[in-house]
């Protein structure tokens, strides 16, 4: 829970899969905030590794000054979005998305509970940030 990380909350069902094992709806609005925080996670993931694959350059990233490589990282990041918006057929984003989601649910099971760093530092003010969205979209369905 440092600043700029918003972690799930530790002891409580993290793991999509637990959830749908376990007869689905989270129970509290710890439970809803893990599940909602995994749903996220996987998105994310997911986007990250069809990204990454289908950009080679951003898997292995040649060693350019810091700058440049953000350069990089902005075109590929607008290259995708303009065949994506141009190219609704895109093989290449189509397999690798796939591919991507098979590897992704295969390595997302390792674990059923999220697990923190015990050293690090918590900054208040994100403890404060978590439990707001944690009241705000346990809120929404209660």
């Amino acid at each position: 829970m440092m600043k700029g990380y918003l972690a799930p909350y530790k002891g409580v069902s993290y793991h999509l899969q637990k959830f749908r094992r376990g007869g689905g709806s989270p129970e509290t609005r710890h439970e809803k905030f893990n599940h909602a925080h995994s749903s996220l996670r996987c998105v994310i993931e997911r986007t990250f590794g069809v990204w990454k694959n289908k950009w080679r350059i951003i898997r292995n990233m040649p060693s350019f000054p810091f700058h440049i490589q953000i350069l990089i990282v902005s075109a590929t990041m607008a290259l995708h979005n303009f065949v994506r918006l141009n190219d609704r057929d895109d093989r290449g984003f189509i397999n690798t998305n796939r591919d991507s989601i098979s590897r992704r649910e295969h390595n997302s099971e390792a674990g059923s509970s999220y697990e923190q760093n015990p050293g690090s530092l918590t900054d208040p003010a994100m403890v404060v940030f978590r439990d707001s969205i944690a009241d705000s979209i346990w809120g929404d369905d209660n």
